[in-house]
């Protein structure tokens, strides 16, 4: 299987040439797997050698991270550009506190 990925894009983000480099290491065979190891669950090392290169600066962007206020208001903004459903898929070793974490946060807890 031929890679996909576009090194011009993912070096745009930051910690992404770290995080691309160390990807690159993974045989092309293995590669794919190798990218969505561990996704939305667990940091790799690479996600962690992304971060440490500033990758962790998009994280509040990227995410619905923070304390419960802060994900109500980021919610309420979304509702405010018209959003109206929210894909959300909880992350980390407890799942159901994340589940009652965000329930609460959003308002439907």
């Amino acid at each position: 299987m031929r890679s996909t990925l576009r090194p011009e894009a993912v070096d745009r983000v930051p910690g992404g040439q770290v995080w691309r480099e160390a990807v690159e290491q993974v045989p092309e065979s293995r590669r794919h797997l190798a990218v969505h190891e561990g996704h939305v669950v667990v940091l790799t090392d690479r996600d962690r050698a992304a971060l440490g290169a500033g990758g962790a600066t998009k994280i509040p962007d990227l995410t619905l991270t923070g304390s419960a206020a802060d994900v109500r208001a980021r919610i309420d903004h979304f509702v405010e550009q018209g959003i109206t459903e929210l894909a959300y898929h909880p992350a980390g070793p407890d799942i159901p506190r994340e589940l009652r974490a965000f329930a609460e946060a959003s308002g439907i807890g």
